[in-house]
């Protein structure tokens, strides 16, 4: 037999939906484990802490009490919007200090960028300048070879006349 849920009744012979059932203690007034209403009412200790009923007459005594701890009241809430007044005044003007800061920060970065990109542009201007020379110093070593050549190739063939005549 599988064993039952605590508080959950065993199944009858007589009754088949008995498992489903509440219990009768279930059903009364103060809840599990049974009791009158009176009961159940009674059960709850009475604190001084506890307002009153708003049904009940107020004294002038009472009123006064009520008057005094709303005006404390208030001057706590005054106090403390006071103090989030403030506190909400320096993060704006902390706030503030942080978007110039940032801003600045922002120039300064655009000014950066700025002289890289003409450093860069000066850069390229610089090896193009510099392949250029280096392309016109080869051609020129280039012609003084091929006239150095051809000037060779005259003396050579000066002299290789001059040997047959």
């Amino acid at each position: 037999a599988a064993a039952a849920a605590p508080g959950a009744r065993r199944r009858s012979l007589l009754n088949p939906f008995a498992a489903c059932m509440p219990e009768p203690s279930m059903l009364a007034v103060g809840g599990p484990g049974g009791g009158g209403a009176a009961e159940g009412v009674g059960r709850v200790p009475r604190r001084e802490s506890m307002e009153r009923a708003p049904y009940a007459p107020r004294t002038p005594e009472a009123w006064a009490a009520e008057a005094a701890r709303l005006r404390v009241e208030r001057e706590r809430l005054q106090a403390e919007e006071a103090r989030l007044a403030e506190g909400l005044e320096s993060a704006r003007e902390a706030e503030a200090k942080e978007v110039e800061r940032l801003d600045a920060l922002a120039r300064e970065v655009g000014q950066v960028d700025a002289e890289i990109s003409k450093l860069r542009g000066e850069l390229e201007q610089a090896r193009v300048q510099q392949s250029e020379r280096a392309l016109s110093a080869t051609a020129c070593s280039l012609a003084r070879d091929r006239i150095m050549c051809c000037a060779l190739y005259v003396i050579q063939s000066d002299r290789l006349t001059k040997q047959e005549v």
